[in-house]
Order: structure tokens, then sequence, then C-alpha cells
């Protein structure tokens, strides 16, 4: 192919991309994934059809509705927005013409470019999890909604001395870990976002599922919520030695024994736990208070108060409300729930926080500021060259 060629067809990629016909093409699939993706999430729950319709993992996937797929490959919307991305700064910053008259144009979407870096971080890097804290109680540590993460613990002299962690986002990508530090390897074979380890003493199996030491895997409803799902995975431990056999286990959620192996004559424990990650500060919660609405179950207030407390040894004092959370150092505390459920009014109540680190949290916002910024300068910039032609052409009074 000759270089003219090659531009010609380099030049007809690069108009096609940065055309109101392929952004209209673009934002015609967003909408069409955000209805499907509305309705299908009614019967399969946000949390999956999240991951199946805004995931970086599929670039096509087929819709259901009504229970049905429908066999027409759709693509992910994740790559859809890359390609919006694409489109926005090619024609909105690159090809648009440069000048005084487009200022306002260029500024615009530039913040449109914003928002839709932000939502690129968000996706990557935002962590969610809860805390639950009684009044009096205090910690600084914040549970994962959703990963489940495989802890390692070596006994000695009846004590943990050492703690090895495989991270929930690794285990489910990954099947072999190579444990450089420890006498053996794992291999997960098996790994399940909502399932119990049952006894066949207790419960009929299928035919087709694996029964070790007496137990199986049971997959069970899913509920609404994801974050109450109960992970489950099946563990190969390979001792190095190779005089060694190796093992089979079961790691489940809803077993709260740990696992325990000894290897090399040292001893270690295994279990399945919902991923914890460390906050910069400790939070202590100080009071709560709930209010309803009179005469129904709808809450009215629930707020809590506590104390932020720095590695310096200061407390600062806060008031957490539902709608007014508290952003401190790119973490975000959102009044969540409480507890106890109705039908147990004589327990000592508990506060529930939603603990959300996102490196963009703030950036929708500005976006707003750019854009908005940028569309009064041109409506200005119009406004006052309709004026001026106005008064221009307006007959002068003899």
């Amino acid at each position: 192919m000759n270089k003219t060629l090659a531009r010609s067809w380099g030049g007809k990629i690069f108009n096609y991309l940065t055309s109101l016909s392929f952004a209209l093409v673009i934002l015609s699939l967003l909408f069409l994934l955000t209805w499907l993706s509305t309705l299908e999430q009614v019967e399969q729950g946000l949390f999956e059809v999240s991951k199946k319709y805004f995931s970086k993992d599929t670039v096509f996937f087929f819709p259901e509705l009504d229970g049905k797929t429908l066999y027409i490959p759709l693509p992910n919307a994740y790559w859809v927005c890359v390609l919006l991305f694409i489109n926005q700064l090619l024609g909105g910053i690159i090809k648009i013409r440069k000048g005084w008259k487009n200022i306002g144009v260029i500024i615009s979407h530039s913040g449109i470019l914003v928002l839709m870096i932000g939502a690129f971080i968000t996706a990557e890097f935002e962590k969610r999890g809860n805390l639950l804290l009684y009044e009096g109680e205090s910690s600084s540590l914040a549970s994962s909604y959703f990963d489940y993460s495989i802890e390692i613990s070596e006994i000695k002299d009846n004590q943990i001395s050492e703690i090895h962690v495989i991270s929930g986002k690794n285990l489910r990508k990954h099947d072999k870990f190579n444990l450089p530090n420890l006498p053996f390897d794992l291999v997960r074979n098996d790994y399940r976002e909502n399932a119990l380890a049952v006894s066949t003493k207790f419960t009929a199996r299928e035919k087709s599922a694996k029964v070790i030491d007496d137990f199986f895997l049971k997959d069970y409803k899913k509920p609404d919520a994801a974050e109450q799902w109960l992970a489950s995975v099946e563990v190969e431990l390979i001792p190095k030695d190779s005089t060694q056999s190796k093992d089979n286990f079961f790691l489940a959620a809803n077993n709260f024994a740990p696992k325990t192996v000894k290897v090399a004559d040292r001893v270690f424990t295994l279990s399945l736990q919902k991923e914890y990650w460390p906050l910069p500060y400790e939070i202590e919660l100080t009071e709560f208070y709930h209010e309803f609405h009179p005469g129904t179950p709808r809450p009215k207030v629930f707020e809590s108060q506590i104390n932020r407390i720095h590695s310096n040894g200061s407390k600062i004092p806060v008031k957490i409300e539902m709608n007014k959370p508290m952003r401190h150092e790119g973490i975000t505390f959102f009044q969540a729930s409480w507890g106890p459920p109705e039908g147990a009014p004589d327990r000592e109540l508990y506060s529930v926080f939603e603990i959300v680190h996102n490196p963009a949290d703030q950036w929708p916002k500005y976006s707003l500021y750019i854009t908005s910024l940028g569309l009064l300068i041109h409506f200005i910039m119009k406004l006052s060259l309709f004026l001026k032609s106005a008064f221009a052409n307006k007959p002068k009074k003899s």
C-alpha cells in the first residue's frame, strides 16, 4: 500500500472517529445497554449485571430477558465509553478549529473528558467496604463488600507469628499461587462467589458434586445484595518437599473454623474471609441515634456521632448522617444502615458505615464546573455577537 493510500485510509478513519455520526452511534449503544441492563438487573441483581455490562473483562456478551438468552452480541459498555472518549478527544479537542470563537466549546469538551477520565479511575481503583461498630467500639479496618481472601497463618508456640494473604482479586483471576516463603504452594481448583460447604450426612448432593472429607460445595440462591454472598473455594496444597503428599480441602466463608495443616514440621491455618483494607485513621462510635416517621417503619433519621482518631492521638468529633457523609483524606463514610433488625428490641444497637475510597470522588463536581464555565463563555460570546449584529442593523432615526 503506497503512502498516499495509507494517508487516505488513515484520514478516513480519523474523520469517522471524530464525526458526529460516530458519536450518535456510540450514544445510541450506551442508551441500549443502559436500558437492557436495567431490565436484566431485576432478575440477576445489580452486582452481577454491573459486571456483565460494565466490566472491562469482556468485550462482547449476550443479553438476557425474562430468563432467555438473546443471541445478539453486544459490546461491553466499558469499551463503548473508551470509543466515546476517543471521539470527544479527537473531535472536541484536536480536530476542532482553534480560536477565541470556540474557546467555550473547547472548555466544555474538556469538562466532559474530565468526567470520563474520572469514571475510568473509579472503575480501576475504587474500593468499597463497610464498617460495623457498637457504641464505644473503634476500628481502623474496612471490610470489603465483595472480595474474599485466603489468609495463611503460621502458628508458633500456640500464637500466630506471621500472616500471608492471597487477595480476592488474585483469587478470582489465577488458579496457582507460588508461595516462596512457605513450604508449600496452593492451587485453586474451584471458586464460587455464593456457595456453602455442607455435609453429606445432612444434605443430599448432586451426582456431579465433588466430595472432600464428607463435604461438598452447594450453590444457593443469590440474594439481591451481593455483599451478603458467601464464597467458597476448593484448594489443593502442594508441599515443596516431594516426600509429603498433597492435600485437598474446601475453604468456605460459612465455616468459621480454619483449616489446620502441618507441612515440614510447621503448623499453618488457612481460612477464607472477607478482605480487609486499612484506613488512615481510627473511627470510634460514641453515640448512635435513630428515629422513624410516626406510625411507619420508614426511617426518618439515623445518625452517628464519631471520633476520628489520628496517628498523633488527636480526636476530631464528626457527625455522619443520612445524605451527609464524612469525607477525609480521600475516603468517604456514608451512614448506610443500623441494627439489629426488627424483632430484637432489647439488643444493643450498632451502626453500619459504607466506606468508599475513590481517588476521583470529586471529579464529577470539577467536571460540572468546567463544563458549565465553557457553556457560559460560549453563551455570552454568542449573545454579544447577536446583540452587536442587532444594533448594527438597527435603522437610524432621521
